[in-house]
C-alpha cells in the first residue's frame, strides 16, 4: 500500500531532507513528486534491460577475482570482502574507468563519510555548528568537501573525453542527459546524483551480502 500509495502522502523527500548536507539538493532521495519524476525520466535510459545484463557481467567479474584470492582455511572478515566486491562494482557502473586513484581515494572517504553520518546528532540542524571546525558536523563536512574534489575532477575529465557519447557508464549518461526543456545538467546536479549512488549502491549491498 505505501508503494503504490499517493506520492503527495507518502513523501521520503521530506524524510530524507536531514542529508541535505551530504547528497545536495538535487539528489533524487530528496525529491518527490513531478520533480522526483523529471529526474527518473533522466536517469531511466541508464538502466534498461540491456545494462542490467551488462552490470550483472560486471558483478561476477569483480566477484570472481576478489573471491580467486581467497585461500584454503584462511580466515576473512567477511563484511570488509563483501564491501570490497560492492564498492568496486558500484564504481565500474558510475565511471567505468580504470582510474585506480580516484578509486582508492573515494574507497577511503566514502565509509568514512558514511559513519560520520551515522550519528543523529551530526546532521540535525540545530547542531550543524563548525565549532572552529572541531564539531562532527565541521569533521564531517571536511569529508564532504574531498569527496566533492574527487567527483568534480572525475566530471572534468569525462566532460573532455571525445568518446563521452559512446560511454554507457553513470557518469557518461548523465553528461550526455538533460532537461525536458533541452538545457544540460548542471555539475552540482551531476555531483548529487553521482553520490547519492554510491552512497545507496554499496553500503547496503554490503550489508545484505554479509
Amino acid at each position: 500500500e505505501v508503494m503504490a500509495g499517493d506520492p503527495e502522502v507518502f513523501r521520503a523527500g521530506d524524510t530524507n531532507g536531514l542529508f541535505r548536507p551530504v547528497v545536495g539538493s538535487h539528489s533524487i532521495l530528496l525529491l518527490d513528486g513531478e520533480e522526483h519524476m523529471r529526474h527518473r525520466r533522466i536517469m531511466l535510459p541508464g538502466f534498461g534491460r540491456g545494462h542490467g545484463q551488462r552490470f550483472a557481467d560486471q558483478v561476477r567479474e569483480i566477484a570472481e577475482a576478489r573471491v580467486s584470492t581467497w585461500e584454503p582455511g584462511q580466515r576473512l572478515r567477511l563484511r570488509d570482502e563483501m564491501e570490497a566486491i560492492s564498492f568496486e562494482s558500484i564504481m565500474r557502473v558510475v565511471f567505468n574507468d580504470e582510474s585506480a586513484d580516484r578509486h582508492e581515494r573515494l574507497r577511503e572517504l566514502i565509509p568514512e563519510m558514511m559513519d560520520r553520518c551515522d550519528s543523529p546528532f551530526t546532521l540535525i540542524p540545530w547542531f550543524r555548528k563548525s565549532l572552529a571546525g572541531l564539531s562532527p558536523y565541521a569533521r564531517l563536512m571536511k569529508v564532504v568537501h574531498q569527496v566533492d574534489e574527487a567527483l568534480y575532477d572525475a566530471i572534468e575529465e569525462r566532460r573532455a573525453d571525445p568518446l563521452v557519447q559512446l560511454r554507457d557508464d553513470v557518469l557518461s549518461l548523465l553528461l550526455r542527459a538533460g532537461h525536458e526543456d533541452g538545457t544540460a545538467l548542471q555539475d552540482r546536479q551531476i555531483r548529487d546524483e553521482l553520490l547519492t549512488l554510491i552512497m545507496a549502491g554499496y553500503e547496503t549491498t554490503t550489508s545484505g551480502l554479509a
